[in-house]
């Protein structure tokens, strides 16, 4: 039972919402659990079927080994359901719901699946640094899926993580929101299929038997994304392994602008400035960053053509390309 509760209760509200959105339903076969936006199933089969207080479950459970022996009793007055939860001299009672008291969205069975390949992960986990915090467009919070290819943006560097395995319509985009991207990533290992439902929602699945369903983010990505990548140039500079852990020294100890000139990397964070005394190959004049939007970029990329700022400057990594744009001083 933990392992089963540690892989879904990121899901549950962290607020009380109703017993929907904070209760685990145990089906018997798994255990469900929803925070309004996403819903995720793992298997769990146990003799009971019950929605349960999931804070008070996930407290019962931390102090059992890790499969309980699990009973559901009923009052013959009242007719209130009790899950127990029981281990050597361990005992846990929680009060909770019948089964039929709330509803939990599912994946609907008449939807085809897409076959995702092993690249597809490997493309989220690629872009999922790049996806903005905050937005004014509901497309800046999701990763977006496309055929062969994953995008995502900060709104200062665009990058796009390759899948060519991945086929969809070549007219379909789908932008899946960040907690979504984030529980795939932490599920990982057994990720097969993926099936959508007009552009509203989506459903992941796993070779466990695992599912997860998650709304998507409305909007589209602008027509000027694919011009850009289109047009997206040679990449002749090596970034050299010395010139990545020198910029990471001086952006952990940066608050500011990073700047990035011929033979030096200044940063500051106050009255102090951090200097590094190192060539870059390729860069003409200085370069100015904000860090907490390229740090991400250097830890990805391998070349890039920074002679061409202050046009935006390309770049490419093993399995991504993508573009930066700067700030001029």
């Amino acid at each position: 039972m933990k392992d089963a509760l540690d892989q879904v209760k990121t899901v549950l509200a962290g607020k009380d919402y109703g017993a929907r959105l904070n209760h685990y339903y145990l089906t018997g076969e798994s255990i469900i659990a929803s925070d309004g936006r996403m819903t995720a199933a793992v298997p769990f089969k146990a003799p009971v079927e019950c929605v349960v207080a999931g804070e008070e479950l996930e407290v019962v459970a931390a102090r059992m080994p890790a499969n309980p022996a699990l009973e559901l009793r009923t009052n013959d007055e009242t007719g209130a359901l009790t899950l127990v939860v029981k281990a050597g001299r361990l005992r846990g009672s929680i009060a909770c719901l019948p089964p039929d008291s709330v509803s939990f969205p599912t994946p609907p069975p008449e939807v085809a699946r897409i076959a995702l390949p092993g690249s597809f992960v490997a493309a989220l986990k690629a872009v999922r640094p790049f996806i903005a915090d905050t937005s004014v467009h509901a497309w800046g919070l999701a990763a977006c899926v496309r055929a062969g290819r994953v995008l995502a943006t900060n709104n200062i560097v665009l990058i796009e993580g390759l899948c060519p395995e991945l086929e969809l319509p070549t007219d379909a985009e789908v932008l899946i929101p960040c907690w979504a991207v984030d529980y795939i990533l932490r599920r990982k290992d057994g990720l097969t299929h993926m099936a959508l439902e007009d552009k509203t929602a989506a459903s992941f699945f796993w070779s466990d038997g695992s599912w997860m369903r998650t709304q998507l983010m409305a909007g589209a990505y602008p027509p000027a994304v694919d011009r850009l990548l289109s047009e997206m140039g040679e990449t002749p500079f090596p970034i050299e392994k010395a010139f990545r852990g020198y910029f990471q020294e001086v952006v952990s100890a940066s608050s500011g602008i990073i700047t990035i000139e011929p033979g030096k990397i200044t940063g500051s964070k106050g009255v102090a400035k951090l200097e590094c005394e190192i060539d870059l190959v390729g860069a003409t004049e200085a370069l100015h960053f904000n860090p907490l939007f390229i740090a991400d970029m250097m830890q990805v990329a391998t070349e890039w053509d920074p002679s061409l700022w202050p046009a935006p400057i390309p770049f490419r990594g093993d399995g991504v390309k993508g573009l930066i744009v700067g700030r001029k001083a």
